[in-house]
């Protein structure tokens, strides 16, 4: 009899667990997103994740973070997406940050959507966070969302000397528009003349 009602109380409290856990990212958190190219220039990676729970009463809350290497000075575009198929299957977006800081654009809906673009990045690490709901009737479900990620090298702040070219190209620009200006105010008022 002890045993029977030592079993029933372990049975009660893993069920007790089970009742209040948090929902669970089943992809490792910090996984690392591996950028691959082909002409050198533009790279791009793909990313996903899995979201299950059982929280009639927990919290509903996920979070994944993702992270990346750019090989050098570039220009970074993130999107996320989910698609529900069901209710069972439906997660909100709440939050998106790049490297903590840049905040992402997010849309809930039957397709949820977070994007962050044309961000400039530094070569090195860099990482970004996913947070969301898992937003069942029951409580009970699970969902999944992926992304891509797409790196372009070189469109950051131009050098010096690249500024310097740009003044001096408009300079020329305007030069030769305010001559051409001048030279038609010259030539019409030689025909009114005459």
């Amino acid at each position: 009899m002890r045993k029977l009602l030592l079993a029933g109380a372990i049975a009660a409290a893993s069920i007790g667990t089970a009742a209040s856990a948090a929902v669970v990212v089943t992809y490792p958190n910090g996984q690392t997103v591996t950028l691959t190219t082909n002409d050198g220039v533009t790279y791009s990676g793909q990313f996903r994740a899995a979201v299950d729970g059982f929280v009639p009463s927990g919290d509903p809350s996920f979070s994944a973070t993702f992270n990346f290497n750019v090989p050098a000075s570039g220009r970074v575009s993130i999107a996320a997406i989910s698609i529900a198929t069901s209710a069972a299957s439906n997660i909100d977006f709440t939050s998106s940050f790049l490297d903590g800081t840049t905040p992402f654009t997010i849309s809930n809906g039957a397709v949820d959507t977070a994007v962050v673009s044309s961000i400039l990045l530094s070569p090195g690490a860099h990482s970004f966070t996913l947070s969301g709901l898992l937003n069942t009737p029951s409580g009970i479900g699970n969902a999944g969302f992926g992304g891509d990620i797409s790196f372009t090298l070189g469109q950051g702040v131009p050098e010096p000397t690249s500024w310097a070219l740009f003044i001096l190209g408009f300079g020329m620009i305007g030069g030769t528009m305010r001559r051409h200006t001048a030279r038609a105010r010259s030539v019409r008022a030689q025909l009114t003349l005459a």
